[in-house]
């Protein structure tokens, strides 16, 4: 008796995952972190994070405006960044 869960076979997710894999390749920049290539515009709107949770959360004393910025800040060089770079498929 084969064990399935509610999304199908194991062996059916992973021909699944196997195919996407060879359909898309990225032309995205990446950078090595710990030996895991790491797509650039992520590297990148995590260190605006950084810059901005110190810069607002010492500049203002408040935790909510800076929740805020900090977020808004990163979504906006993480969408911008992403766009520039497009998933192109292979032939």
């Amino acid at each position: 008796m084969t064990v399935t869960s509610g999304f199908g076979s194991a062996d059916f997710r992973a021909s699944t995952l196997r195919r996407a894999a060879r359909t898309t390749t990225s032309t995205l920049p990446t950078v090595l972190i710990a030996g895991v290539a790491w797509p650039l515009y992520k590297v990148q709107a995590l260190m605006v994070a950084a810059v901005l949770l110190a810069a607002v959360g010492v500049g203002t004393g408040s935790a909510e405006l800076t929740a805020w910025v900090v977020t808004a800040g990163t979504v906006m060089v993480w969408w911008v960044q992403r766009t520039r770079h497009q998933y192109r498929p292979s032939v």
